[in-house]
């Protein structure tokens, strides 16, 4: 016979009574900073504080987790506050990045609206931090109504003095990419993912939103919790490129552009950061997964309309100021960092532009990643759109030849492809050559 590993259930359910000192134990090093963050009302906190007040709020939820407490009348409130506090923590900590951040930036000189920005970022600021210690005020009066055991409060000094700044590391963002065909390349990579990104953002960029009705309909309707962190992961991308192949180069220390447009990167990417967060904090408390009771709760805390007017009003239009300065200078890099052709390539009799060869000629687009024109019968289009291409295609079915604009890199690669790789007896040959194209 086999050996029997486990036998049994392999869970246990303890009563609130035998949780108790477990949650006493985890809440501990949170709660003791309670005298501190009330303190916060005429001064703010260093991010060194906030980095262990994030520590020490994380170990509570994991246990909080662990023993899915969210799902226990009783403590179901106590896992919303403790997730109200991480979520508010990470916003002041963000906040004082992005200040500090500006305060060094290379751009201040020539943004006009300093004065406003660093206003509504200190306005900012202000919310979170009432919000957090109205939050702390509830979880320890949540403690006294449940029986989780208070410490002492520790001294500002212990209470500052531990803990460094949290840094967020990671590995570049690089998968799919081939050989890197040098700075200039990369330069006109970045620079062309940022307008791709801009455009994004100039489709979703609202007006002022006065009412809480308009800015629930925005953020629900438009730029729910998902599409935010779409937006933000696409300029963490932009980030992690230019600073993986461009920072700190000879070619960056020559341009000054380069140096403007990667601090415009870095304080766009933390306002889609301050969006993201409050927009989750939001639509976390406005479904129908939660208590009632706890949501209840948390509304008379938290300020749901100064929620989502700094995620929208501040945080997401804001980042539209330092957009339409990095489209300036991303459309003044491209040409700076490309050799722009024109070419004319004719279309083998025997190749229809179907689906395949537009999917291949979207492929070689997109891998080089700068932007390239296609052209015929008068018209032209973006040639890294598939569906474009198939358009401009079918209006166009008896052209004999094709146009293309852009970079000589992603040109000599199209030249390449119409001459062996559009017919079905020349896939084998043009991979070979272009080994990118076996991922499409």
């Amino acid at each position: 016979m086999p050996e029997t590993l486990f036998a049994g259930s392999r869970e246990k359910v303890i009563s609130v009574e035998e949780f108790l000192p477990v949650v006493t134990e985890a809440a501990a090093g949170l709660l003791a900073l309670r005298d501190e963050v009330s303190r916060g009302e005429n001064r703010e906190w260093n991010r060194r504080f906030i980095s262990r007040m994030l520590r020490d709020v994380q170990h509570l939820r994991t246990v909080l987790m662990d023993y899915e407490a969210q799902e226990n009348r009783e403590f179901s409130y106590f896992t919303e506050i403790a997730a109200g506090i991480r979520g508010f923590a990470t916003l002041i900590y963000v906040l004082k990045h992005l200040k500090e951040r500006y305060l060094r930036s290379p751009i201040r000189e020539r943004n006009p609206t300093e004065d406003v920005f660093l206003v509504e970022t200190q306005r900012t600021l202000v919310f979170c931090g009432r919000t957090l210690r109205s939050l702390f005020e509830a979880l320890v009066e949540e403690c006294g109504i449940l029986g989780v055991g208070v410490p002492e409060a520790e001294p500002t000094e212990q209470a500052n003095g531990s803990a460094p700044p949290a840094i967020r590391c990671h590995l570049p963002h690089n998968i799919g990419e081939e050989a890197i065909g040098g700075e200039g390349e990369m330069i006109a990579q970045v620079a062309a993912h940022f307008l791709r990104v801009a455009d994004d953002y100039a489709a979703l960029r609202p007006k002022h939103l006065a009412t809480l009705g308009e800015l629930r309909d925005f953020v629900l309707g438009k730029l729910d919790e998902e599409e935010a962190r779409r937006i933000e992961s696409s300029m963490h991308a932009i980030q992690s490129k230019y600073d993986t192949y461009i920072q700190q180069t000879r070619t960056e220390q020559a341009d000054a552009d380069l140096k403007r447009l990667r601090s415009i990167i870095s304080l766009t990417l933390h306002l889609f950061e301050i969006t993201t967060h409050a927009i989750h904090f939001y639509e976390r408390h406005e479904n129908d997964i939660r208590s009632a009771s706890a949501m209840e709760k948390l509304a008379k805390i938290v300020d749901k309309t100064g929620v989502l007017d700094r995620a929208v009003n501040y945080a997401f239009r804001t980042a539209g100021t330092f957009i339409a300065a990095g489209r300036e200078i991303a459309t003044r890099l491209i040409p700076a960092y490309t050799s722009i052709r024109d070419i004319t390539i004719p279309i083998p009799p025997d190749v229809r532009l179907h689906i395949r060869p537009a999917a291949l000629i979207a492929a070689v687009v997109a891998h080089h990643g700068t932007p390239v024109r296609m052209r015929m019968g008068g018209h032209e289009v973006d040639a890294e759109s598939v569906t474009e291409v198939i358009y401009l295609a079918g209006s166009n079915q008896d052209a004999r030849e094709v146009s293309f604009l852009g970079d000589h890199r992603p040109l000599d690669d199209l030249r390449l492809l119409f001459e062996v790789g559009l017919q079905d007896d020349g896939h084998e040959k043009i991979l070979a050559r272009l080994p990118y194209l076996r991922r499409t």
